[in-house]
């Protein structure tokens, strides 16, 4: 219901206009209640309030509420099951995830190859690690919980070859994520330690994370 407020005699004074900016603002803070619904992905699209150019972009929109693209922000936090659908091609990117205001069991977050063929989506690092406590990596899920990620392939960059470089990493108590159809894909190092790994954990209790097929 809209409401109309009517002033008798004088003006308002300062007060009363602040009063009222300070109830539009509270108003337009609940509309922006976090992402909801599906978005997509596409870099060869300008970003704008339902596409993305990147996977940082839609990270940090649901991180900070906030866009460095310029694209409309519908963040920060989810308020309700959120899907992205990623066009074809190669993501430049190194991606750190952390916890989502809203995520749940119900309120999943879903990236997933728009085409349907994890061939055709492909995130890939160019940045190299220096030791244990600084590593290279392409996807990092920072204590995050009810990520899905389906039909995407995580890739290490082709001059990327070290033993502190790996390609996934799950950990920080990160739990009940899942990577469904997925390729994870490093680079054959010969004479390395086990520390050049697809996917690492350690240090933490990580659990219920899935990955299949």
């Amino acid at each position: 219901m809209t409401k109309i407020l009517k002033f008798q005699g004088k003006f308002p004074g300062k007060s009363m206009v602040l009063a009222i900016f300070a109830l539009f603002v509270g108003i337009a803070s609940l509309s922006a209640g976090g992402l909801n619904g599906t978005y997509t992905i596409n870099k060869t699209k300008p970003a704008s309030a339902s596409n993305y150019i990147s996977f940082n972009d839609a990270d940090s929109d649901m991180s900070y509420g906030s866009r460095a693209s310029g694209g409309t922000a519908n963040g920060p936090g989810v308020a309700g099951p959120v899907v992205f659908n990623v066009a074809d091609g190669i993501y430049y990117e190194q991606l750190t995830v952390l916890p989502k205001t809203g995520a749940s069991s119900t309120n999943t977050i879903t990236y997933q190859s728009a085409s349907k063929d994890s061939s055709k989506v492909i995130l890939t690092d160019t940045i190299t690690g220096g030791s244990s406590g600084t590593p290279g990596y392409t996807l990092h899920l920072d204590n995050v919980s009810f990520m899905h990620f389906n039909q995407i392939t995580f890739k290490q960059g082709p001059d990327i070859a070290g033993s502190y470089d790996y390609v996934v990493i799950v950990d920080d108590q990160s739990d009940s994520n899942v990577f469904s159809n997925c390729q994870i894909i490093g680079n054959q190092l010969s004479g390395q330690s086990f520390l050049c790994v697809l996917l690492y954990s350690g240090g933490s209790t990580d659990q219920y994370n899935t990955f299949y097929n």
